[in-house]
């Protein structure tokens, strides 16, 4: 039972492993979608263990799972990161060959609109509000 148990471990990893790499890039893309390929399951097992974790910090600390400070960090954090990647995506890609005036006044706007979103989803935190309706 053992030996056919490691080897299908071993076929299922060797398989596993295969699919990481991608079929159909072609040679300026292969890397990136290799990378994410590794990345983003490897970020949904960590998301996977943090829930849990998270839920049970929620349900011993009053219905808020981190303190006013954390919740300030992950603001600056989520807003920072959003900006950058969104305005460094629209510069390259989206509105890459636009006139300049259109170009920076479409990331600009966008860029406030994260900003007010980042805000609005992350005010109960910053100011110590447990949302009562999910308790």
């Amino acid at each position: 039972g053992v030996i056919v148990g490691a080897w299908m471990l071993g076929v299922t990893f060797l398989l596993a492993v295969l699919g990481f790499f991608p079929t159909d890039a072609n040679q300026s893309t292969f890397a990136m979608m290799l990378t994410l390929n590794i990345v983003v399951p490897i970020g949904m097992v960590v998301l996977g263990f943090m829930m849990p974790w998270i839920a049970k910090r929620q349900a011993n600390g009053n219905g808020l799972a981190f303190g006013k400070t954390a919740w300030w960090v992950f603001t600056l954090v989520m807003g920072i990161g959003l900006i950058g990647l969104v305005s460094y995506g629209m510069s390259t890609s989206i509105v890459a060959h636009a006139a300049p005036w259109l170009k920076w006044g479409s990331i600009i706007v966008v860029d406030l609109i994260l900003l007010g979103l980042t805000n609005l989803f992350t005010r109960n935190g910053r100011h110590g509000i447990a949302d009562t309706a999910d308790i």
